[in-house]
Parts: structure tokens; sequence; C-alpha cells
């Protein structure tokens, strides 16, 4: 009887987990299930959609509102994260940018209010050729490859030698 007992145990676990699964989809709420359709439904390719149809519309939508990468040459990108207003920094500008730095694998290397004049020298090029176009508010993750940023002195002993730079700015 003793070794009955487990085994009737073991047995009335199992059928309730499977009637547990049976039943997961009547639990779900409605609006749940509706979110994870559409979740599924916008990660199918634009390609595999038909034109005119409200999953390819979607698709489209979301991929206005995404941020797009712009490619400035030698390496030199940035993302816009939220966009801004009104005029884009030009040459000779003097701007207060709120900064982000860090290495491309996230480790942070300074931040802070950075204030300077655009096309002067007070920054590493690719921070100086990055920034130019920012409207107000605007915030962008600019990549500095190391040759536009400290180059093969690197500035110990934060950045080392031919390290790439990742700068996160807000215009202010």
């Amino acid at each position: 009887m003793k070794r009955i007992a487990p085994l009737a145990l073991v047995f009335l676990f199992a059928l309730a987990c499977k009637n547990e699964e049976n039943s997961y989809d009547q639990r779900v709420p409605q609006n749940v299930t509706k979110q994870i359709k559409e979740k599924k439904a916008a990660e199918v390719p634009a390609a595999a959609k038909p034109a005119g149809s409200t999953l390819a519309a979607s698709s489209e939508a979301a991929n206005a509102a995404s941020p797009q990468k712009v490619e400035l040459g030698d390496g030199l990108s940035y993302t816009i994260i939220t966009q801004g207003t009104g005029d884009g920094l030009k040459a000779g500008d003097s701007p207060k940018l709120k900064t982000v730095l860090t290495t491309p694998e996230g480790k942070a290397i300074w931040q802070g209010d950075f204030a300077f004049t655009i096309g002067s020298g007070m920054a590493v090029k690719g921070f100086d050729k990055g920034v130019v176009g920012m409207k107000t508010g605007e915030k962008r993750t600019i990549f500095v490859p190391a040759a536009m940023g400290y180059g093969a002195a690197g500035k110990p002993p934060s950045v080392g030698p031919n390290q790439d730079l990742v700068f996160t700015v807000e215009r202010q």
C-alpha cells in the first residue's frame, strides 16, 4: 500500500497537468490572444504579404517608425532614435548636447553635457560630423570608427588604441 500511494500521486499530478494544458486557450483573455496574433503577423516579411492587405499596411507603418541607419562614409554612421524639430545643426553652431559615450560592447566611458563649436576641432572628427543636421529634441546614436575617434593613440585610460566609439546624443 505504501508503494502504491506515491504512484497514484504521480498519476494524479500528470493527469492534472494534462487538463491544465487543454484548458489554457479557454483561460487566455481574448484581447491577449489578439495581441499575440497581431505581433506574429507583424513579424511576417513584407514580401510574403499581399499588397493592400492590412498585414502589409501594418508592416509598412512599423517600418516607417523604426530607426533608419544613415551612412556618412568611412565607417561613420548614425541612427535617429527620436525625431526633432526646427533647423538642423551646421558648422559654426555651438550646441549643448547631452552625451553618453560607450564602446560598441556597451562599456560606459563618459556621460554629461557637452558644449562645443561644430567644426572647431573641439571634438573628435566623427562626433563633429555625426551631429551635423541634428534638430532640437532629436536623439541619435553615432557610430564612430577608431580612425575618426581617438585613433591608434586612444585616450588612456578610458579609450584604448584603435577603439571604435558609440555616442548617444540628445540635442536639448
